[in-house]
């Protein structure tokens, strides 16, 4: 179980508080054995007149990350002489702040400082940056703001390049306006899931040169996402690469529209998609493309799509629930 101290510095003036909090934090670093990074992760934490620095030794040498003074309102201090270890089973919270000139935060700076099981609170703004996630973690938008969103945006002249690329089970992304844009021939998307496990909430997903999202592997859930605009498709999902896992994307609610390829395309053995209470419209392509796979709908509607609204090759599975409206070919190739 992790331990708390706070120190109760609300009688002093902020100078002398400062003063106690920067003693503390020397005591904390005589303390710090790099040895106990093997069990959780230490963290000492400074307070001074505008920021809160969080030091932890969880990468060699350590690493600096800088949060609002807020998120240790009384300077939380994890002392590691008394074994007090904040560990991967009991989540922390981070608050992330859009870049500006006072504040060089990043949504990677703050997940190289931060633990498995962590969430960030992405405040709202723009972030240029590409992030890839390969631990359990969370990026939630914070909402109440105004009527700001928090915009994460990529483009670069290099190609394979990915807006957000995740490769990890447990992790969720939700409430972010993601664009992309990359010279790739292949794999060219805003959000690519490599394998694991991924819930994707309430995102808005673009790709000026490719598909808003590719999924390669894994078990996914996309629920409320917008994908619109992308040059390609607005969800393309395949099969793992090297077949070693199956691939499941569980879509509801979703609107894919206006995109320049299908609105949906699912090919491959061992591929499932499972759609529901969802609108696929508008398109250029096909609404669905689905070719040597399986696929269950529910509750959809398909209409006004440039070539069709389904197309089935290579055998594909397609078992049509209720409630689905239908407007346009079904075709079979």
């Amino acid at each position: 179980m992790m331990m708390s101290v706070f120190v109760n510095t609300s009688a002093l003036s902020l100078r002398a508080r400062e003063n106690v909090h920067n003693q503390k934090f020397r005591e904390c670093k005589r303390a710090w054995k790099p040895q106990q990074a093997k069990t959780g992760v230490v963290i000492c934490a400074r307070m001074n007149t505008k920021n809160v620095k969080v030091e932890d030794n969880k990468t060699e040498g350590g690493s600096m990350h800088v949060v609002r003074r807020t998120m240790l309102h009384s300077a939380l201090l994890l002392l590691p002489s008394q074994r007090m270890l904040a560990r991967a089973t009991e989540p922390m919270v981070y608050e992330v702040f859009p870049p500006s000139r006072d504040n060089q935060d990043s949504i990677n700076e703050a997940l190289l400082t931060t633990p498995a099981g962590a969430t960030l609170r992405i405040h709202p703004g723009v972030y240029k940056e590409r992030v890839v996630i390969d631990k359990q973690v969370d990026l939630v938008a914070v909402e109440g703001e105004g009527a700001g969103r928090v915009l994460l945006k990529h483009v670069t002249p290099n190609p394979y390049e990915s807006t957000l690329e995740i490769a990890a089970d447990g992790v969720t992304i939700q409430g972010l306006q993601i664009r992309h844009s990359s010279p790739s021939v292949a794999n060219n998307y805003a959000v690519f899931l490599r394998g694991g496990a991924v819930s994707l909430l309430d995102c808005d997903l673009c790709s000026v040169s490719g598909s808003a999202v590719g999924l390669e592997g894994g078990r996914h859930r996309l629920e409320r996402c917008r994908f619109q605009g992308a040059k390609s498709h607005g969800l393309a999902v395949y099969g793992d690469l090297y077949g070693e896992q199956d691939s499941l994307a569980d879509v509801t609610g979703c609107t894919l529209v206006g995109n320049g390829g299908n609105g949906v395309l699912v090919r491959g053995p061992n591929v499932t998609l499972l759609l529901s209470d969802s609108t696929i419209k508008d398109n250029f392509g096909f609404g669905l493309r689905l070719a040597d796979c399986e696929s269950v709908l529910a509750n959809n509607d398909i209409s006004g799509n440039k070539k069709g609204s389904i197309v089935t090759e290579l055998g594909a599975g397609l078992d049509l629930k209720t409630g689905n409206s239908i407007q346009g070919k079904i075709m079979k190739m």
